[in-house]
């Protein structure tokens, strides 16, 4: 009868030293067999329980590969855990399913490089879990900008932390790395690299890469620094930067009355400077019964088409510049090397003698968005309109960042609320206007009036005391004979104080 064969065994190998001595190792390790019958040997702990724990679970990942079923959550959660070189054997003897394998694979292949301009690196990214993920948010039409600088900032945080497979990302170095970082790098910035690699190890949880996010509790650092802070120009401040920029010479390749076309409609529409620049003569719509202009939704922000409505005199001033300027409707409308257009801005402030930075804020390009939905606030335009024209998805976000209002806005707001006026002295008095015949009239006869209500007041008074000092049950008398209203049956004990104390109020 052939002999069992154990599933495993765990003990200690045995060797001579130097000196011919007989020396037991200082780790344990674990003899199985694959799900193919060879034999294996993987160096485990030296505590005999911790190897023991390690041999039952390669046992498990055999019998699940021998059956051809996927690794359990707790096998691949034991397999991710295990240190690089457990698991470079346990790929290479093909103990790992399709899932696991995944998990094996790097996390990038990349070719680095270091900009001239720039302390920071960026890597050519020519494979692993960071070139899927880039391919995943690419077919989800991510815009193309977000992409690369998400990927970008992950590559960096996972060089400086030295992570090479997705069973290396530890916390503990992730926080100690991002210490480190913020020497350099604001708040925000060191934030924007942990939040780039949480997306990382969150799309890899969801593809079945990993069991777990492995910095899902790593918190972000307090951002005490405040955020870049805008202004909205004044409409003063609006028409010199126009005049300026029309009497200006060319540069950022567009002559001065393109620049001062441009900002005319950022002003008057609030498309960004992206969303202009991309513009074609196709997307400008001015024969319509209201003239309009469409962003297309490769180029928005929200990645969602827009028609935006032009005023007329805008309208007409981009029918004689196309009429000038003859083109087919698919060349840009305002071609030219302004890619930086806070330059183009602050050169033309800089001409119409309007400063850059103030304590409200910078004015720089995407200010006059700012400056657009200020306008719409001023001019009474509904919040709910404002929110549909800025393209906005909330209307607090429109209210609260986008619209700048000053001391002088609060004052011509308290100062269109009603006037308040005290009435005049007499009118206290009487009610009526302040003439002396009117007053005359009414003083002498209230006093008439008073004078006869007092007399029955006194008279019921002293009726009703003597009714309480003979112990009776107080008598109702006629109140018709006393208010003149027509009503009888009131108690005189209820309403004797209460007519007493009206008259003589008078």
């Amino acid at each position: 009868m052939p002999r069992r064969r154990d599933a495993f065994t765990v003990r200690r190998h045995r060797r001579r030293n130097r000196r011919g001595k007989v020396v037991e190792s200082v780790c344990y390790y674990v003899h199985f067999h694959d799900h193919l019958g060879t034999e294996r040997v993987l160096k485990a702990r030296p505590e005999k329980d911790a190897s023991t724990y390690m041999a039952r679970h390669l046992a498990a990942a055999v019998s699940h590969k021998a059956a051809g079923q996927p690794l359990s959550a707790d096998l691949r959660a034991f397999i991710e855990n295990q240190p690089t070189a457990v698991r470079k054997k346990l790929h290479k003897w093909g103990l790992l399913d399709a899932g696991t394998s995944a998990g094996f694979a790097p996390l990038m292949d990349f070719s680095k490089k270091q900009p001239a301009r720039s302390s920071r690196k960026t890597f050519k990214i020519t494979g692993g879990h960071l070139a899927d993920w880039r391919a995943s948010m690419q077919a989800s039409e991510r815009a193309p900008a977000h992409v690369k600088e998400t990927v970008q900032r992950a590559a960096r945080l996972i060089d400086a932390c030295g992570f090479a497979y997705p069973g290396d990302i530890d916390a503990e170095k992730v926080r100690n790395v991002l210490g480190g970082m913020r020497r350099k790098l604001s708040a925000r910035t060191v934030n924007s690299h942990l939040g780039s690699l949480k997306s990382l190890c969150s799309w890899m949880v969801k593809a079945g890469r990993i069991t777990r996010n492995p910095v899902r509790h790593v918190a972000p650092l307090p951002e005490i620094e405040k955020r870049k802070r805008r202004r909205a120009l004044t409409a003063k401040e609006a028409g010199e930067l126009l005049a300026a920029a029309a009497k200006g010479e060319k540069h950022h390749g567009l002559t001065g009355p393109e620049r001062a076309l441009v900002y005319r409609l950022a002003l008057t529409t609030g498309a960004r400077a992206n969303e202009i620049r991309t513009l074609t003569r196709g997307d400008f719509h001015l024969n319509a019964a209201q003239p309009y202009v469409t962003i297309r939704a490769e180029n928005a922000k929200n990645r969602k088409t827009a028609n935006l409505p032009l005023r007329p005199e805008v309208a007409a001033e981009l029918v004689e510049y196309f009429a000038a300027r003859p083109a087919m409707p698919a060349a840009r409308a305002f071609p030219g090397g302004w890619g930086k257009a806070w330059e183009m801005l602050k050169a033309d402030l800089k001409s119409a003698e309007i400063p850059y930075h103030t304590r409200e804020g910078d004015a720089d390009f995407h200010s006059l968005r700012h400056t657009f939905g200020t306008m719409l606030a001023r001019s009474g335009v509904l919040p709910q309109h404002a929110q549909k024209l800025m393209r906005h998805s909330s209307v607090d976000l429109t209210m609260n960042l986008y619209t700048h209002l000053r001391l002088e806005d609060s004052g011509q707001a308290v100062a269109r609320l009603p006037e308040i006026k005290p009435p005049a002295e007499s009118a206290i008095r009487t009610g009526t206007l302040d003439t002396p015949e009117a007053s005359n009239a009414v003083r002498t006869a209230n006093y008439t009036a008073n004078v006869a209500r007092n007399g029955r007041n006194a008279a019921i008074l002293r009726d009703s005391q003597a009714a309480d000092s003979a112990h009776k049950k107080p008598a109702t008398v006629d109140a018709a004979s006393s208010c003149g209203c027509g009503v009888s049956g009131v108690s005189e004990e209820i309403r004797t104080p209460d007519l007493q104390i009206h008259n003589l109020a008078l």
